[in-house]
C-alpha cells in the first residue's frame, strides 16, 4: 500500500469519527432532548479548530474561525501576533 492511499485511508477515518460525532450529537438533542453544551459543538468539519466568536459588534451577532491579538506600532508595522485557540482577549496580557 502507497502512501498516498495511507493518507486518503486516515483521511477518510477523520471524517467518520466526525460523522459519529454529529450523529451522537443529533441524537442526543432531537430525540432525547438533551441541550449540548458549547464546547462540544462542531463548528466545521474541514477546520476542526475553528471557534465560536462573539464580539458584540453590530450588525454582526458571532463569527466563526480563531481570534488574533495583533500589535502595531504608531506606522501600523506589526510588532507581534499571537493566534488565541480557546483564549479570550481579556485572558492575554500585552
Amino acid at each position: 500500500m502507497d502512501m498516498g492511499n495511507v493518507a486518503q485511508i486516515m483521511l477518510i477515518g477523520n471524517f467518520l469519527s466526525h460523522a459519529d460525532r454529529q450523529i451522537d450529537q443529533i441524537r442526543r438533542r432531537v430525540l432525547e432532548g438533551e441541550t449540548i453544551s458549547h464546547h462540544e459543538k462542531v463548528f466545521s468539519i474541514f477546520e476542526e479548530h475553528t471557534e465560536w466568536i462573539s464580539k458584540g459588534k453590530a450588525g454582526v451577532p458571532q463569527e466563526l474561525g480563531l481570534s488574533v491579538c495583533i500589535l502595531e506600532d504608531q506606522y501600523g508595522f506589526i510588532l507581534h501576533h499571537h493566534v488565541m485557540e480557546k483564549q479570550k482577549d481579556v485572558d492575554i496580557a500585552v
